[in-house]
């Protein structure tokens, strides 16, 4: 299986299969690499000289596509497929008719469908570089709701989840097993992080002392947010792929994102 997970700023490749001569019950094994988008080039450019230079993307077969954007949630009861592009539209400024290809994913643990768009001149660039293969598209935000819906907090009704990467953080509240919020912030440093999380809460009418603070993933931003975050509330936790996996060797690896070992270790 081939994995392609999207920012601004570079692509993450990666492919996590069995080799042949492994044994039926010992793990996949991961490569991964990391490709900083080049300004000058077009993301058709990008994408085709990510593949020429790594042969593990010069295979044909499944391939999934990890979209961090913008996303909005709706109830089960409330969805129609018919109405997705209406829906994104309505909650965001979109520049042109057919400026995304909007999706869904579900969200069966929230009884929730989130809607998030793949701006249609990158999806037509990677249907038109991987051709040979079967893509889909998720969202990174699904794959973390999903996750953190599973939690079980029985003595602490009220949490708040910081997923931190470079240039981003996501948020998500949760009253006992009921999302309160789920918001997206440009950030640039800890001290930023942590001035959202806190108006969040206040917005939600949290109160940190009976609130837990959840941060995930195990990159260096993650752990100074942690370390900033400490100053103003007493419960916060660090939580890992290793918490969620247990030790196996793509959850101790550094470069591997929260979201896209959250796929690789669910499937």
């Amino acid at each position: 299986m081939l994995y392609l997970r999207l920012e601004d700023h570079r692509l993450i490749l990666a492919d996590y299969s069995r080799a042949a001569t492994q044994q039926p019950d010992s793990h996949a094994i991961l490569t991964l690499v990391e490709h900083p988008l080049k300004p000058g080039l077009s993301l058709p450019q990008n994408l085709h000289t990510a593949r020429m230079q790594h042969e593990m993307f010069q295979k044909s077969g499944q391939m999934e596509v990890i979209v961090n954007g913008p996303t909005t949630l709706v109830p089960v009861s409330e969805y129609e497929d018919a109405s997705e592009s209406l829906v994104f539209k309505s909650c965001f400024s979109v520049a042109g008719e057919n400026a995304f290809r909007v999706l869904a994913d579900n969200i069966p643990q929230l009884r929730t469908m989130l809607i998030f768009g793949v701006r249609q001149k990158v999806a037509e660039a990677i249907a038109n570089e991987f051709q040979d293969c079967d893509v889909h598209y998720t969202s990174a935000t699904s794959l973390l709701l999903r996750r953190f819906a599973l939690h079980d907090f029985p003595l602490q009704h009220r949490r708040i989840y910081l997923n931190c990467r470079e240039g981003f953080m996501d948020v998500a509240a949760f009253t006992e097993r009921q999302l309160a919020a789920c918001c997206t912030y440009e950030t640039s440093t800890p001290n930023d992080a942590v001035y959202y999380t806190l108006a969040l809460s206040k917005a939600l009418g949290f109160k940190t002392k009976e609130t837990r603070y959840i941060l995930t993933g195990n990159n260096s931003l993650c752990k100074e947010t942690l370390a900033a975050l400490q100053h103003f509330v007493a419960d916060t936790a660090l939580r890992t792929l290793t918490d969620e996996f247990g030790q196996r060797p793509i959850t101790r690896h550094p470069a591997v994102p929260y979201d896209l070992g959250l796929m690789l270790l669910s499937h």
